[in-house]
This record gives structure tokens, C-alpha cells and sequence, in this order.
């Protein structure tokens, strides 16, 4: 393999890595900004309140009372 041609392979090595790293980068950040944007979707709902629990009935009077 000749001197020139080394050299254009070892460019093209680091432009894949840096491509890769930067497509590393945004799916992180993604990640982290879906991740956000749902937790607080969920707090907003109703279903991360807390239930409110009916009040306590009357304890059942045994029969023949």
C-alpha cells in the first residue's frame, strides 16, 4: 500500500469517528430531553396523585341485631 493512499485511510478512520462520537452526542441528548419531557408529562397527570380513599363504612352489624 502506498504512503498516499495510508494517509486518505487514516482521514477517512477519523472523520467515521468523529461522525460517530457527535451521532453519540445527540442520541444523549435526545435521550435526556424525551426523558424530561415525559417525567413531566407524568407529573402533570392525574394518575401520579394520590387516589383519594373512600371514607370508612360502618362496621356490617352481625345478623339477627
Amino acid at each position: 500500500m502506498d504512503k498516499k493512499q495510508a494517509q486518505n485511510d487514516g482521514r477517512d478512520n477519523q472523520r467515521a469517528f468523529r461522525w460517530g462520537i457527535v451521532a453519540v452526542i445527540v442520541l444523549v441528548v435526545l435521550a435526556i430531553a424525551g426523558y424530561r419531557i415525559l417525567s413531566e408529562r407524568r407529573g402533570a397527570t392525574s394518575t401520579m396523585q394520590p387516589s383519594v380513599l373512600p371514607a370508612p363504612a360502618e362496621a356490617p352489624k352481625p345478623p339477627g341485631q
